[in-house]
């Protein structure tokens, strides 16, 4: 069945490229590594993670990029507080 086939029938649908989608795969990965290195300490994990969104959505805005930062320093908390409590 062609693509064109397959977008006949559910038009809706939107097909994404496979290796798009395997790139971005590896990206969600390594941001998840990330989280955990930082929440070790790694101070140079935030910058590899901006290097990251930058090379998923280059032409992301300031208050996007700002607040997917906000996110990951949130997660990289949440990982610590965790991982605190299951010391205890």
């Amino acid at each position: 069945m062609s693509k064109w086939n397959k977008t006949r029938r559910d038009p809706s649908r939107t097909y994404q490229n496979e290796e798009e989608a395997k790139q971005l795969r590896a990206s969600l990965r390594r941001v998840k590594e990330l989280v955990a290195e930082a929440a070790e300490g790694n101070e140079e994990a935030e910058s590899e993670y901006v290097a990251i969104i930058n090379r998923v959505e280059p032409e992301m805005g300031k208050e996007k990029r700002k607040e997917l930062i906000r996110q990951f320093r949130d997660a990289v908390r949440d990982h610590q507080r965790q991982r605190g409590r299951s010391i205890r």
